[in-house]
């Protein structure tokens, strides 16, 4: 019939929807954000939160309650202000049981013990999962009674996993750009001179504390060879091939050009690596020479 049609229709916009927003979207907040909307929407409920489980492993606290425009703004302070362990209100039972649950009046049930903050009667909440891991759950709650839909509550299951996976993505690329940005405030920012190499010796980067040390400009001194800047290029050579064979270099002595000294005394200590060489120079004086030791 219709009604029938109409249903399977709208499971299948929300599935197409939620891939679309997990393949698109950067950002997690965002991205949830977007997922509760176009539930409520496609399927016409008024409210989704999202619930991440703590860091402890204890309790579920909510992150972002979405509501229809003019949504009761006493379910969504209490919800904001309220966690649950397992076991409690509709997100702790899904947790304990990790999997989908479909509460027609949510009147009816005394343990959704926030239903008395608005006019909502119907809801479902799924698990949200990486790699069998629970981390949190996310729920919809609507102004009907809702009659179970058993197909919609597996696509949810589904989803659950989906959401689960975008999540662990994104957040390791923010781990991995929080690192990036840690690996760049600590070579910029070090007080020992830093120079980056690449397997074919050019100079990708130099920091300013070796740029002052060899007396360069950074256009004159990245993007050249590594080698015009060694007195002795036998002893360059050597390192390269050496770095570029995954060896290791410890305490090799070499002798950098300055462009207001003739000639530095360096050692060299460097761990080779497969894409790339990073060069620790660090300087100390003492009265005959300036001792420049890379590592």
């Amino acid at each position: 019939d219709i009604s029938s049609q109409r249903a399977a229709q709208d499971r299948r916009n929300v599935r197409l929807a939620i891939s679309q927003i997990v393949a698109e979207e950067p950002d997690i907040e965002t991205a949830i954000s977007k997922i509760l909307a176009a539930v409520c929407s496609i399927l016409r409920w008024s409210t989704g939160c999202f619930w991440r489980l703590d860091e402890q492993g204890e309790a579920l606290h909510c992150h972002m309650p979405w509501q229809q425009t003019g949504g009761n703004k006493g379910f969504q302070t209490a919800t904001r202000q309220i966690s649950f362990g397992r076991g409690e209100g509709l997100p702790g039972q899904v947790w304990d049981k990790e999997a989908p649950i479909w509460v027609a009046d949510v009147r009816e049930d005394d343990g959704i013990i926030r239903s008395r903050y608005g006019e909502y009667r119907g809801a479902f909440a799924c698990p949200v999962v990486v790699s069998k891991a629970f981390i949190g759950v996310i729920e919809w709650f609507s102004e009907q009674v809702q009659e179970p839909d058993d197909e919609l509550l597996e696509i949810m299951r589904s989803i659950g996993g989906q959401i689960g996976q975008y999540i662990e993505r994104r957040e390791a690329e923010q781990r991995l750009r929080r690192s990036e940005q840690e690996l760049n405030d600590f070579f910029e920012n070090a007080a020992v001179g830093l120079q980056w190499v690449g397997p074919d010796g050019i100079v990708l980067r130099a920091n300013q504390a070796e740029l002052k040390m060899l007396g360069y400009e950074r256009e004159e001194y990245v993007g050249h060879h590594i080698a015009d800047f060694h007195a002795d290029q036998d002893i360059i050579e050597r390192v390269l091939t050496c770095l570029a064979e995954g060896g290791e270099i410890k305490d090799h002595e070499a002798r950098l050009r300055q462009t207001c000294v003739a000639r530095l005394e360096c050692v060299i200590a460097e761990r080779g690596v497969r894409s790339h060489s990073l060069l620790h120079s660090g300087y100390h004086r003492t009265s005959e020479s300036r001792v420049c030791f890379t590592g």
